[in-house]
Formats: C-alpha cells, sequence, structure tokens
C-alpha cells in the first residue's frame, strides 16, 4: 500500500466527503487482490441500499416523495405542508393516527431535518427560507432537482 501511495496513490475522480478514505480503502482493496473499482462500486451500492432503505422506513418521507411526483416544486409553512401530507398519506393508506407519523409542524420540520439528505439523494431538494414580514414563519421549499449528481465517480480507477 504505501508504494501505491508513494507513487502519488491512485486518481479517483471523487468529490464527496468521504473522497481521502474512498482512496485509501481502495488502495487496500488493490493490495488484496481485487480488481480495479471493486470496493468503490461496493461502497455506492451500500450508499444507494441504505438511502432507499431510509426512504422506505420513513411514513413521511414515502408522503414527500409522493407529494413531488404528483407537483414538482411545493412551497409552504410546516403546517401546510403537514395538512398536504396527511392527505397524500391517506391515498397511500398511511395511518396518520400512527406513532411515527407527526403529530405537529415542529415535529415534521425534525423528521424532514432527518431524511433530507437521503431525499437530496434520490432528487428531491428541502430548502428552508424566512418568509418576510413575518417575525418567526419558515418556508418550506421542496423540488425535484433537475439534474442529480452522480455520487458514483467516473472515469479512471
Amino acid at each position: 500500500m504505501l508504494q501505491v501511495v508513494d507513487k502519488g496513490g491512485i486518481r479517483l475522480d471523487l468529490k464527496s466527503r468521504m473522497a481521502d478514505f474512498e482512496e485509501s480503502a481502495e488502495i487496500i482493496s488493490r493490495c488484496t487482490g481485487n480488481e480495479a473499482g471493486v470496493f468503490v462500486d461496493a461502497y455506492y451500492k451500500n450508499h444507494e441500499l441504505q438511502t432507499e432503505s431510509v426512504i422506505e422506513g420513513s411514513l413521511v418521507a414515502l408522503a414527500i416523495v409522493k407529494l413531488t411526483k404528483s407537483q414538482n416544486d411545493w412551497s409552504g409553512t410546516a403546517t401546510g405542508l403537514l395538512a398536504d401530507l396527511e392527505s397524500i398519506a391517506d391515498g397511500l393508506k398511511i395511518n396518520s393516527m400512527n406513532r411515527s407519523w407527526p403529530r405537529g409542524s415542529n415535529a415534521l420540520s425534525r423528521r424532514i431535518n432527518e431524511i433530507r439528505t437521503n431525499l437530496r439523494d434520490v432528487g428531491i431538494s428541502i430548502e428552508y427560507d424566512r418568509h418576510r414580514g413575518l417575525k418567526r414563519s419558515r418556508i418550506i421549499k421542496i423540488g425535484q432537482i433537475s439534474s442529480i449528481p452522480s455520487h458514483r465517480p467516473t472515469g479512471r480507477y
């Protein structure tokens, strides 16, 4: 491994926050006899499976995915979003009286923050903006990302 690092390492076209780890683990994978890209491919496949698992395990995420399929952009308060998601939940046969369904707008905001990164990975952007003129009102903007940047590296391994 040190010989590979001393010779300049390997070049992965990575932009993730874990790029150093990914490069080191790919070098170790190659030193143990694996083909180029085996570790990186497995790493990103695992990331995709985790994202799918989080979304499938969250009632709020499922409702937000359905919301973005029926309309590309949504904007409003957490209270308005909760009302819209409850009507979507009914259509998805989700019991909004379930303990895992948020009871109020503050609980909804917490749930959104828990799944926000996972939703972004599947092309759904959630942004917050202060409403002008109203002191404590935050506007939530939900939309589809036109082009999802791939987490998978491209090009050389």
